[in-house]
């Protein structure tokens, strides 16, 4: 039994450690203070829409892995492909917690991706485009700096990084997203709950993210988990290349289908098909003019600290001009069905190819972190040691 005991001991102080090691090599940050967009120019996302070239997709989902120990139920690669079809969705993702879905069939549709995070905090990314799985992250709770260091490291060139479900265990705060740096999305909608105000905060502090929106469907068979958010997509083509870099210039729309009342799996095969398309969204000056394929209840405006700018009632098309205090402005649109269509931001900028915000390295601070970090071990390791002699001394 001593033994037993020992071994276990042994076994937790090893894992402990382990767990530890992310914050002991994550460096600490300067981050530069939150600030507007400024600028004499509007960047349009929309400016190379095309009207036959929308393509629906659920890039978060999650099915059979780990023995269903991360709760993927009963949804299998082939359930999932299946139902999201039956939709018409062009692109779907498999996303299970550090894992690619490495299935060959139905790769016409299926996405690379997986859900970042195991840690007791949901600080979860969607990494889109994943060559392969980081098993970097942090166990217990992340600091700003641990956040930037995780999206630093899963960040490449080619893939796109989204905060997911931010409010979730307060994963990311309101305050993180004014600070952090090098994403490309937050998951403005995921099937029980929205994430406004990150977005906004987000905004509102100089970030250029863009918006996604998704199932985060764990059931394949529960139709309260499934059809509830999609990001329709204007690409070139359906090649992951042409959809990432939409998708980053954000030509992309965000659907809200939570409250829309198509509460069975008929109804979603027949509504989503149906879905009103953004068919014209220009800026010119500064002026925003942009037109639906079908009446909108409501066209909102909305702005700095996701103020309401301008409202425009049962209209196909409506139109806004910024004003001096105005660094971005974005489009929320309520249809009949009680979609609610959320559109990328159009902000102010002077050059497109500076950003607003880079996190850069403190090394002074970061080298006073790491002997903190290595001093602590030493002196815990010390401890033990003298313990231990105390005890064959007695």
């Amino acid at each position: 039994m001593k033994l037993f005991l020992k071994i276990f001991l042994w076994a937790v102080i090893i894992i402990v450690l382990i767990s530890l090691i992310p914050y002991i090599i994550s460096p600490a940050y300067e981050f530069d203070d939150p600030s507007p967009f400024k600028g004499s120019s509007l960047y349009n996302p929309y400016k190379d829409i095309q009207n036959n070239n929308w393509y629906k997709a659920n890039l978060h989902s999650h099915s059979d892995v780990w023995g269903n120990l991360a709760d993927g139920r009963s949804s299998t690669p082939e359930a999932i492909h299946k139902v999201y079809s039956d939709m018409d969705y062009d692109i779907i993702g498999i996303s299970n917690y550090m894992n690619l879905n490495v299935t060959d069939s139905h790769k016409d549709k299926l996405f690379p991706v997986y859900e970042h995070g195991f840690g007791i905090w949901k600080n979860h990314y969607l990494v889109v485009g994943a060559d392969d799985i980081s098993l970097i992250d942090f166990v217990y709770y992340p600091t700003l700096n641990n956040k930037q260091f995780l999206i630093n490291l899963l960040k490449t060139e080619n893939n796109l990084i989204s905060i997911v479900h931010p409010w979730m265990r307060n994963a990311v705060s309101l305050n993180d997203v004014a600070y952090l740096d090098n994403y490309d999305c937050i998951e403005i909608c995921r099937y029980s709950r929205t994430s406004v105000e990150y977005v906004d905060k987000a905004l509102s502090s100089g970030k250029s993210i863009k918006l996604i929106a998704n199932d985060d469907s764990h059931n394949i068979n529960d139709q309260d988990e499934i059809g509830k958010g999609l990001t329709i997509i204007n690409s070139k083509s359906k090649s992951y290349d042409d959809l990432i870099s939409a998708v980053r210039q954000g030509s992309a729309v965000s659907v809200n289908l939570i409250k829309s009342g198509f509460n069975s799996f008929e109804l979603k095969n027949y509504n989503i098909t149906r879905l009103p398309n953004l068919i014209r969204f220009d800026v010119t000056g500064d002026s925003i003019s942009l037109a639906f394929d079908s009446v909108a209840a409501k066209i909102k405006f909305i702005g700095q600290d996701g103020v309401m700018k301008s409202i425009v009632p049962n209209t196909y098309e409506a139109a806004y001009t910024f004003k001096n205090d105005d660094s971005y402005i974005r489009v929320e649109t309520e249809f009949s069905s009680n979609a609610i269509y959320y559109l990328n931001p159009v902000y102010r900028y002077d050059s497109l190819y500076s950003k607003t915000y880079t996190a850069k390295i403190n090394y002074p601070l970061s080298v006073i972190y790491y002997v903190l970090w290595i001093s602590g071990i030493i002196i815990v390791v010390l401890i033990y040691k003298r313990k231990i002699y105390r005890k064959n001394n007695l």
